[in-house]
């Protein structure tokens, strides 16, 4: 089963920080990478809570495990076009602990 939810950098930063530093850090090296397109507006519209945000949930029954994937990107049409920023593979009990404000994801 795969669930996704789609929301702003801003929500990211205020309901999981965890996340929001590690894409925020990411971002930072692309600005700094000569070779990428992203740039100093980037950084800055995504710390505004401009820039979107997908989680994408999978579980595995088998392992019990859920598998957490995240993109962003400027809008959505931009987020369809990134590849997956971070990719995590927990628990089910430590994805209802780390994550109860999505409490309402069914996975």
């Amino acid at each position: 089963m795969t669930n996704n939810l789609i929301v702003s950098s801003n929500w990211v930063r205020e309901n999981d920080t965890a996340i929001y530093d590690a894409l925020h850090e990411m971002l930072i090296d692309f600005v700094n990478d000569e070779y990428d397109y992203r740039d100093a507006t980037d950084l800055k519209e995504f710390e505004k809570g401009n820039w979107v945000v997908e989680y994408t949930f999978r579980e595995d029954r088998e392992s019990n495990k859920i598998k957490i994937l995240v993109s962003a990107g400027k809008s959505g049409q931009h987020l369809a076009l990134q590849p997956t920023w971070i990719q995590e593979n927990i628990s089910k009990k430590e994805f209802d602990s780390l994550y109860p404000k999505m409490v309402y994801i069914e996975i």
